[in-house]
């Protein structure tokens, strides 16, 4: 079975003026509080991207310090890397390593990061990914 875009999107509030606009993209209408904070956070990541190395596994959506250690100490370093590791697993095997590195210390998964992950590895032309995860 091909691998699904659309399974993996991570819908978000919005936060403009009128009526949502897009229901595929937009879950609903965000609050003021909830718009002031989103809007705090894309100015501090814009902030903090600045410094990041071009490669870093953060430029992944969901992705931050804490995974990208965990990506590190499975030899994974950098997109490239990422990349490399990947493409000559199978699905099955993508799948476990994925969970692996998306497991919280709860034991439940960070289903937006491993989503977005995906995301990246099917824009980077790699095949054979399992299907994303529903939050």
């Amino acid at each position: 079975m091909p691998f699904n875009v659309n399974a993996c999107s991570i819908k978000t509030f919005y936060c403009g003026n009128g009526d949502v606009l897009d229901t595929n993209i937009y879950s609903r209408k965000g609050t003021t509080y909830e718009c002031m904070q989103k809007g705090f956070g894309a100015g501090s990541w814009a902030e903090r991207k600045k410094h990041l190395p071009a490669k870093s596994l953060q430029h992944i959506k969901y992705v931050g310090e804490t995974f990208e250690a965990k990506f590190k100490q499975k030899r994974v370093k950098d997109t490239d890397a990422l990349v490399r590791k990947l493409s000559p697993m199978t699905a099955a095997q993508k799948k476990a390593f994925l969970e692996d590195i998306f497991k919280r210390s709860n034991g439940t998964l960070e289903y937006r990061g491993y989503n977005n992950v995906l995301l990246f590895l099917n824009a980077a032309g790699i095949s054979r990914l399992p299907r994303c995860r529903a939050g």
